[in-house]
């Protein structure tokens, strides 16, 4: 069964930060708002609802397939330490 990592939040959060400042932290809480998630950790089937729900969210401007590629990577793929199922 795969996890999910406890900073989960902050790994999402961060990296939009990355491509959109401050604006991440609104996309990111938007997206939750939207998908209804309150469980914390998600399980893996919420977390992969929400990366699709941040990538409707997140501005053209920014390279959207590349930030969701990231961070499927270091939260669906990645191999876990510190996690919940």
């Amino acid at each position: 069964m795969k996890t999910v990592p406890l900073d989960w939040r902050q790994q999402i959060t961060h990296r939009l930060a990355t491509e959109v400042g401050v604006l991440g932290e609104i996309i990111v809480a938007d997206a939750l708002r939207e998908v209804g998630l309150k469980r914390n950790p998600p399980t893996m089937e919420e977390l992969t609802g929400l990366l699709r729900q941040l990538r409707r969210e997140l501005p053209s401007m920014v390279d959207g397939a590349r930030i969701m590629a990231d961070l499927n990577r270091s939260l669906v793929l990645a191999p876990r330490r510190g996690t919940q199922p």
